[in-house]
Parts: C-alpha cells; sequence; structure tokens
C-alpha cells in the first residue's frame, strides 16, 4: 500500500482548499499533524486536523466519494453501538427481574 502524504493529498484538493483554509499554514496545524503522522501518532494526527477544520465538509464537498464510505463506517459503528447498548438494557432488565425503571414493580 502506497504510503499517504499530506501535501499530495492536499495538493489533489486543488488551489482553492489551500487558499481558503490558511490557519493550516499560518498556525503550522498541517506540519503537526504530518509529524504525528511520520511518528505513528495517529490519534494525534487525527485530532490535529479535527481541530484545524471540519474533515467532514471537505470530504463532503471535495472527495464525496471518500466521503460516503466514511459515512457508511460511521453509521455502522453508530448502529452497532447502539444495538449493544439495547443489549447490555435488556441483559440489566432480565437481571433484575423485570422492568427495571419502575419502581412500583
Amino acid at each position: 500500500m502506497k504510503e499517504a502524504a499530506p501535501r499530495t493529498f492536499v495538493e489533489k484538493m486543488g488551489n482553492n482548499f489551500q487558499t481558503s483554509n490558511p490557519d493550516l499554514y499560518k498556525k503550522g496545524k498541517l506540519k503537526k499533524a504530518n509529524i504525528l503522522l511520520k511518528q505513528g501518532n495517529n490519534d494525534g494526527c487525527k485530532s490535529t486536523l479535527l481541530d484545524a477544520f471540519d474533515l467532514c465538509s471537505v470530504f463532503r464537498h471535495y472527495r464525496p466519494a471518500e466521503y460516503k464510505i466514511w459515512k457508511k463506517y460511521r453509521d455502522n459503528e453508530a448502529r452497532k453501538a447502539a444495538d449493544a447498548k439495547k443489549a447490555r438494557d435488556e441483559k440489566e432488565k432480565q437481571d433484575r427481574g423485570g422492568d427495571y425503571m419502575n419502581p412500583y414493580r
């Protein structure tokens, strides 16, 4: 798999992206994210980029295919979390012997 380089990724988004987001360059946020990525700190890189700008809107506008993939993944993860919570609640309800939200049982 080819290693992703942030500069290459930004260049693919065009000049409009670079000129419409000057804070990324003035405050060195992209450079910091690149350093964190090279150090293997993926979570730090992601949080730096999330703090810098709204990645969802950037992907939706510039890379709609990747945004659709990410949205499917995010929705799937949210569905898994909701199902897990529902299963925990049902188990807790069974363990307590009925409707645990009802104080008059």
